[in-house]
Protein backbone atom coordinates (compact mmCIF):
# COMPACT_ATOMS: atom_id res chain seq x y z
CA UNK A 1 0.00 0.00 0.00
CA UNK A 2 1.00 3.86 -0.34
CA UNK A 3 1.35 5.88 2.22
CA UNK A 4 -0.99 8.70 2.48
CA UNK A 5 -0.75 12.22 3.13
CA UNK A 6 -3.44 14.79 3.69
CA UNK A 7 -3.29 18.41 3.49
CA UNK A 8 -5.69 20.55 4.40
CA UNK A 9 -5.79 24.17 2.93
CA UNK A 10 -7.67 27.12 4.59
CA UNK A 11 -7.84 30.95 3.77
CA UNK A 12 -9.16 34.17 5.18
CA UNK A 13 -13.00 34.04 4.46
CA UNK A 14 -12.56 37.34 2.30
CA UNK A 15 -9.95 35.15 0.64
CA UNK A 16 -12.51 32.65 -0.49
CA UNK A 17 -15.44 34.73 -1.54
CA UNK A 18 -13.27 36.64 -3.83
CA UNK A 19 -11.77 33.51 -5.76
CA UNK A 20 -15.41 32.21 -5.84
CA UNK A 21 -16.58 35.16 -7.33
CA UNK A 22 -13.52 35.42 -9.64
CA UNK A 23 -14.42 31.93 -11.40
CA UNK A 24 -15.73 32.16 -14.77
CA UNK A 25 -16.48 29.30 -17.08
CA UNK A 26 -15.83 26.47 -14.69
CA UNK A 27 -17.81 23.85 -13.73
CA UNK A 28 -18.37 24.60 -9.93
CA UNK A 29 -21.53 26.28 -8.79
CA UNK A 30 -20.39 27.99 -5.54
CA UNK A 31 -21.39 31.19 -4.51
CA UNK A 32 -20.30 33.47 -1.75
CA UNK A 33 -23.09 32.04 -0.04
CA UNK A 34 -21.88 28.60 0.06
CA UNK A 35 -18.24 29.49 1.44
CA UNK A 36 -20.00 30.94 4.23
CA UNK A 37 -22.21 28.04 4.79
CA UNK A 38 -18.92 25.57 4.34
CA UNK A 39 -16.95 28.13 7.08
CA UNK A 40 -20.30 27.70 9.49
CA UNK A 41 -19.42 23.80 8.94
CA UNK A 42 -17.80 22.86 12.01
CA UNK A 43 -15.41 19.74 9.92
CA UNK A 44 -14.40 18.27 13.48
CA UNK A 45 -10.57 17.26 14.12
CA UNK A 46 -8.38 17.97 11.31
CA UNK A 47 -5.50 15.28 11.58
CA UNK A 48 -4.27 16.41 8.10
CA UNK A 49 -1.62 19.05 7.94
CA UNK A 50 -2.85 22.71 7.80
CA UNK A 51 -1.48 24.78 4.99
CA UNK A 52 -2.07 28.75 4.08
CA UNK A 53 -3.79 28.73 1.17
CA UNK A 54 -4.11 32.78 1.12
CA UNK A 55 -1.57 33.57 -1.34
CA UNK A 56 -1.36 32.91 -5.11
CA UNK A 57 -1.80 29.51 -6.91
CA UNK A 58 2.22 29.08 -7.06
CA UNK A 59 3.14 30.05 -3.49
CA UNK A 60 0.54 28.10 -2.52
CA UNK A 61 1.76 25.05 -4.35
CA UNK A 62 5.09 25.58 -3.02
CA UNK A 63 3.58 25.25 0.46
CA UNK A 64 2.20 21.92 -0.50
CA UNK A 65 5.20 20.44 -1.90
CA UNK A 66 7.41 21.22 0.83
CA UNK A 67 4.85 19.97 3.08
CA UNK A 68 5.13 16.87 1.46
CA UNK A 69 8.67 16.31 1.46
CA UNK A 70 8.93 16.21 5.32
Amino acid sequence: SLPFQGLWLSAEAGTLVTRVQGRTGDASDATAAVVHRQLDYEPGPIRWQTLDAGGSAEEVLKTAEAALRR
